[in-house]
């Protein structure tokens, strides 16, 4: 388990594991959209329908590429 802390947050422990919820395939070509479109340098805009699992989409996303990546 990695602990992080984070000033306005406090201690957040992290830990490895499956991911709990499987994601739509909308939310999987989000995904792969972010990836390319970040290649370089963060830029972008998540842009799906009310309710289309947006902050799922970002969380996921954010975790695979920034909290599993850099230790």
């Amino acid at each position: 388990m990695t602990t992080v802390q984070v000033t306005y947050a406090g201690l957040i422990k992290v830990k490895r594991g499956d991911a709990p919820k499987e994601l739509y395939s909308h939310q999987n070509e989000a995904i792969k959209a972010l990836n390319e479109t970040n290649k370089n340098t963060f830029e972008g805009l998540l842009v799906l329908p009310t309710g289309g699992g947006k902050t799922l989409t970002a969380i996921h996303w954010l975790l695979r590429n920034f909290i599993c990546i850099r230790r």
